[in-house]
């Protein structure tokens, strides 16, 4: 993992093999960073991505083993309970030039990951709401 500081956010370069959350979870920590957004593309294997069923209040997960093409990656940074939170959304594409997408859980990079990580100095909090069974950004 390799990440640079710019004027207004993060350049995350990922290597074979790195996790996708646990990286830039460990960056969020590293840097204090209070709030944020993320972008990126790159190539993942045994991506684990989830669809949220309101009605039963939980994540059907599926696994994703094979090497994929990381399309697009959008997500935010957030705190719960001192905690960071990066969500995520991707979609991959397949060898069949099939799009999937979900809630990225984790995947690993394949080839390379490229990310660009906006920054915001307010930390922005996540607290439950049980009417939805998660934990939503909560503004004050």
């Amino acid at each position: 993992m390799q990440y640079r500081k710019v004027e207004d956010g993060f350049f995350i370069c990922l290597a074979r093999d790195d996790k996708i959350i646990e990286s830039l979870t460990q960056i969020v920590k590293e840097q204090q960073i209070g709030s944020g957004t993320i972008v990126g593309i790159g190539a993942v294997k045994d991506a684990r991505l989830g669809f949220y069923h309101l009605n039963r209040k939980s994540y059907d997960e599926k696994r994703f083993p094979e090497e994929m093409e990381l399309v697009n990656l959008s997500g935010n940074v957030s705190w719960l309970d001192d905690k960071p939170v990066i969500h995520c959304h991707v979609t991959l594409g397949n060898t069949r030039f099939e799009a999937i997408a979900g809630h990225l859980f984790e995947a690993e990079i394949a080839v390379t990951g490229e990310f660009f990580l906006s920054v915001k100095p307010t930390r922005v909090v996540r607290k439950r709401v049980e009417a939805m069974g998660l934990n939503l950004i909560h503004l004050e």
